[in-house]
């Protein structure tokens, strides 16, 4: 009887931590099926996001490219100005040349 009543014990024992195990992962299982919703949540939302980006990404390069445009036509721009400054001075020194080359009858005259 008192093996009998051991082995009962025993048993109780097993079962108590048979459910106790069956609790512990019960509630795992529910937190896992909740962060499993989450994560399907996220990933919903990760392909409009992929696109939105993707979108940027295309935008981004369009407007270097045409800052880098932009940037060659100013410097084009600089280019030619200076070109036409020096033009300007080079026709202005050949012009106060000639102006100094006829001088006016009074200025030789004067004593």
């Amino acid at each position: 009887l008192q093996s009998r009543e051991e082995e009962l014990e025993a048993a109780r024992k097993r079962l108590a931590m048979a459910e106790a195990s069956r609790r512990a992962l019960t509630e795992e299982a529910a937190l896992l099926s909740r962060t499993n919703a989450e994560l399907r949540d996220e990933a919903a939302e990760a392909g409009p996001m992929r696109e939105s980006l993707r979108r940027l990404e295309a935008e981004k390069e369009a407007l270097l490219e045409m800052v880098g445009e932009k940037t060659e036509q100013i410097e084009s721009m600089l280019d030619d100005q200076r070109e036409i400054k020096h033009m300007y001075q080079a026709e202005m020194a050949a012009l106060l040349e000639r102006l100094g080359a006829v001088t006016p009858p009074l200025a030789r005259s004067a004593p």
